[in-house]
């Protein structure tokens, strides 16, 4: 019989963000989750999916819809690109273009290919000045993933969704370290005979 943790005033949603570490582990796995705040529906949402897996997906796919709605409302251009060069590039006179992504092989005339999480949660300090931006800390979500799964995600750079999400159901530090350093040689390589052509 499942037993049910009710969130329903601001007082038990500050418990529960205390005890999220103790409610995405094991120990929990026979509790329901339930609230009346939408702020946290998402996060009990996560949190009632019980296999380790769907839990990634649903937190990767939920995280990445939400900042493409949130950053396409607050400004479609956010690094405000003109002629293939971001702000910083374009106002250091920066013979680079791409702006961050220019290592990136996902990179197009039309943005990024992929939907890659961890670099939408990136954005250089001038940007970060200038909107508010969401990172690792203050995207409650995440916290529904283990600590190093959540130190995977800020790391997993340049990489495809597909590619991410295996990199995070993996979820080994050593194993993830070598596959990232691997792919990331073979993308640069794969720019570098690029930029030949």
């Amino acid at each position: 019989m499942k037993k049910y943790i009710f969130i329903k005033n601001s007082n038990d949603l500050n418990k529960f963000y205390k005890k999220l570490f103790f409610y995405r582990s094991f120990f929990c796995l026979f509790l329901k989750f339930d609230t009346n705040y939408a702020e946290i529906k998402p996060i009990i949402n996560a949190l009632n999916i019980k296999n380790k897996y769907k839990r990634i997906e649903y937190i990767y796919n939920f995280s990445v819809n939400y900042l493409d709605n949130y950053y396409n409302n607050l400004k479609p251009n956010i690094c405000e690109f003109n002629c293939n060069k971001c702000i910083v590039q374009r106002i250091n006179n920066l013979k680079y273009n791409n702006g961050c992504c220019r290592m990136c092989i996902y990179k197009s005339n039309r943005g990024c290919k992929t939907s890659n999480l961890t670099c939408k949660l990136f954005y250089c300090s001038r940007i970060r000045d200038k909107y508010k931006t969401y990172d690792y800390n203050n995207f409650k979500i995440i916290k529904c993933l283990d600590l190093r799964r959540q130190f995977i995600l800020k790391e997993d750079y340049f990489t495809s969704r597909e590619d991410a999400i295996l990199d995070l159901k993996i979820g080994l530090l050593f194993i993830i370290t070598i596959k990232i350093v691997i792919r990331d040689l073979l993308n640069l390589a794969r720019l570098n005979n690029k930029n030949r052509v």
